[in-house]
């Protein structure tokens, strides 16, 4: 059996199992990454050992071999990593691959810890100077209103209630619940200028190909990260966690923070909001200050 043929197998039954078409590109991405490797190793895809997944993962060959690599981040070495350890996983259980599993006992580089996601306030005001509106629109909304790439693209000229009281959007959020939140007062400004340019009904993030049609979130992603990365070296989605984090900050209060977020428990917002331990750490009394004698 060739690589293709195990990929057409494996991309079948990914789909029979309902598998996201992002995991599923992101599996084809990964799998044929190290099969173009291993070609310029001159070794079968299903011949391979734990070693020459490294090999790949630090983007090494062999001496007069073709480097074919991944020389990435430590976050894509492990996602890519987990990727192949399932497909051959699962190409064992299936017999695509006779014998044992030739990576078995191999365990894919371990998760970098998590970064904190937030920036400082003035470098958002950085990503306002830009020239498509748009991109500035989608900073607005995700910093201002916690949004989500994936919410704002949806968002459409009818989801926006200015003359409501208080004024209103509707999000449609993750998982397809639909939401009408408070609007951020400092949006209603940007807003009302805004809708001004758009028709009365269609996307309120148009799509310049095809008006009639909402971006994708992999575009919309794609547009952030090209003003973003420059400025905070991070996603468009940090925007909503700097949102999480100067809510707690300013309210002390994480029920304020879970609505913002549109969270279902206090505790999903944990991943959102970075604990400023230096701060915390200082209210400790000081050992050679007053309270040292009590």
């Amino acid at each position: 059996m060739t690589s293709d043929e195990a990929w057409q197998k494996y991309e079948r039954l990914l789909r029979w199992r309902q598998a996201r078409p992002d995991t599923i590109h992101s599996y084809h991405v990964a799998l044929h990454s190290l099969w173009t490797h291993l070609d310029g190793q001159g070794i079968r895809w299903d011949r391979l050992t734990p070693d020459d997944v490294e090999t790949w993962l630090q983007g090494r060959c062999k001496p007069g071999k073709r480097n074919s690599g991944l020389k990435k981040a430590s976050g894509t070495r492990h996602t890519y990593g987990a990727r192949v350890a399932t497909f051959y996983r699962e190409a064992t259980l299936q017999g695509w691959i006779t014998g044992r599993n030739p990576l078995a006992g191999w365990r894919p580089p371990r998760r970098p810890g998590r970064r904190p996601r937030a920036v400082p306030v003035p470098a958002i005001a950085q990503l306002l100077v830009v020239v498509d509106p748009r991109v500035r629109m989608m900073v607005l909304l995700g910093y201002h209103q916690a949004l989500r790439v994936g919410e704002i693209v949806r968002l459409r000229v009818e989801d926006v209630a200015l003359g409501a009281d208080p004024p209103m959007l509707r999000v449609d959020g993750k998982g397809g619940r639909e939401e009408w939140m408070e609007l951020s007062a400092a949006l209603v400004g940007p807003l009302r200028v805004w809708l001004a340019t758009r028709p009365t009904s269609g996307p309120l993030i148009p799509n310049w190909r095809f008006p009639a049609e909402h971006l994708s979130a992999r575009y919309a992603s794609h547009m952030l990260a090209v003003v973003t990365r420059p400025v905070i070296g991070d996603s468009g989605h940090a925007l909503r966690h700097t949102a999480a984090t100067q809510l707690a900050r300013l309210t002390h209060d994480p029920f304020v923070v879970q609505r913002a977020l549109r969270h279902s428990s206090v505790a999903e917002q944990a991943a959102y909001v970075d604990v400023e331990l230096g701060a915390a750490l200082a209210l400790l009394p000081d050992p050679l200050g007053d309270g040292a004698s009590r």
